[in-house]
Order: structure tokens, then sequence, then C-alpha cells
């Protein structure tokens, strides 16, 4: 079967299609999505700096984060803790934008990266999360103080499992009273159950 050939000029289609730097970008993005969601889930059980800012999440609580005009993204939802007591993160694995609309609007905070280049910014630690709120490159639907709790939780999470100078990068202020050996204690933990939750 014959195709028709395309009419547009090689120019053209440079400019319709993404670019290199974009499609690796797009990529990276998507793995520290991943990665982001799933560290949450296991700090949110490990950490109790995290642990305590989760209890003071309401029940059934769903938290999504993604990026304005792509399918990038994760969401969590806060649920009883499995030991029964407190509570916890669990990734929605069937995230998308019907799940979110199937979500009442009082139990969703949902984030989103106004591009692309402004995620990429943040998750490779060019940018805090703080300073691309202020900048306004992120949009918040939902309870600006559960947002709030969130950006605590990301800081904590960065200041665990990011090296020092890395973490003090992507995060505003770095926690004096995380000691060497209780920041590699943690680490390892989550590394750890993050590596076995990657090869499942």
């Amino acid at each position: 079967m014959n195709l028709p050939s395309s009419n547009l000029s090689p120019s053209v289609i440079d400019k319709v299609q993404p670019n290199a730097s974009t499609k690796a970008q797009s990529r990276y993005v998507a793995m520290m999505f991943d990665t982001v969601s799933r560290s949450l889930v296991l700090a949110s059980r490990i950490d109790t700096v995290i642990l305590d800012e989760i209890s003071a999440l309401p029940d059934g609580l769903v938290i999504a984060m993604s990026i304005y005009g792509t399918n990038l993204g994760f969401a969590l939802k806060i649920t009883p803790a499995s030991d029964g007591g407190g509570k916890s993160l669990a990734r929605v694995t069937d995230f998308d934008e019907s799940y979110l609309k199937a979500v009442p609007k009082h139990q969703l905070l949902h984030i989103r990266f106004k591009h692309l280049a402004y995620a990429y910014q943040v998750l490779s630690f060019q940018k805090s999360t703080a300073a691309a709120f202020a900048a306004n490159h992120m949009v918040v639907n939902g309870d600006l103080g559960c947002a709030v709790t969130l950006v605590r939780c990301l800081n904590r999470l960065e200041s665990v499992i990011l090296p020092k100078a890395l973490a003090r990068r992507a995060i505003k202020v770095y926690p004096k009273q995380l000691s060497l050996a209780q920041k590699l204690n943690l680490a390892l933990r989550i590394y750890g159950k993050l590596i076995v939750s990657l090869t499942k």
C-alpha cells in the first residue's frame, strides 16, 4: 500500500516534532516522577518527620503532580498505615486524567508544572520546588495548606536521599538537625526498598 507523501518541508517537520533535547527531558522527568512517587511512599513508612507531616493530611486525599499538555505525572493517596496506626501514602497505579476527574474536588490536590522545562529544572535540582512556586512555574488546584505540607515532605525527602551538596541546591534550607548517621540510615533503607519496588 502506498502511503501519501507529506507536504511538509523538513523545516516545518522539525518545528512540529519534539527535538532531541525535549525527548531527553521528557524521559528524564518521567523517570524522576516515578522515582519521587515511589520514594515518598517508602519514606512515609520509614521517616518519622514525613510521617508526622502526612498525619496532618485528610484521609482519602489524592495528591497529583503533572505537566500541562503531557501525560507525565503521578498520583498518591493518603491511606491508613498498614500497621493500623497513623497514615501513609499509596501510589495510584491507574493515574490518568480520567481518574483525576472522578476524584471529588475537595479530595484532590493537583499540582501542575506549566511547562516540561520547568519540571526538568526542579527534578534535575537546578531550582527548588519553593522557588518554582514563587516564580509561578506551578499551578495548584486544591488546598494550599496541603500543598505546603507536600513541599515540606519533598524537601525532607531530598535532604535525606541526596548528597548534602546537591540537597542544598534542591531545597531552601538544609535541616541542621539531620545528622550524618541519621541521613545514611534513612537513605539506605529508602534506597534498599526502592530497588526492590522497581524490580517488581
